[in-house]
């Protein structure tokens, strides 16, 4: 008899015990955000954690914040050679 209470007492606890999933957070970049366009060719995390989107017009860096894009400027040194990464 003490079995059957146990093996009952058992099975209720089980149905009543949730497992923890963990949660998945995403952010969605786009445009309105700053991406350059939202077509994405690649991407990269370096060692700082930074997120380099390449993009048909573009580098893109995110920080987990902002979005800085960097861009082929004609006749100006230092930009990127083609806007297309």
């Amino acid at each position: 008899m003490r079995k059957i209470s146990l093996y009952t007492v058992l099975i209720f606890f089980a149905f009543c015990i949730n497992a923890q999933v963990p949660q998945t957070k995403f952010n969605y970049l786009t445009t309105d955000e700053g991406l350059s366009t939202n077509r994405i060719t690649c991407f990269y995390r370096d060692s700082k954690e930074w997120l380099w989107i390449g993009t048909e017009a573009g580098l893109n860096k995110y920080d987990g914040y902002q979005i800085k894009a960097y861009q082929n400027i004609e006749k100006q040194p230092g930009t990127l050679s083609n806007n297309s990464i």
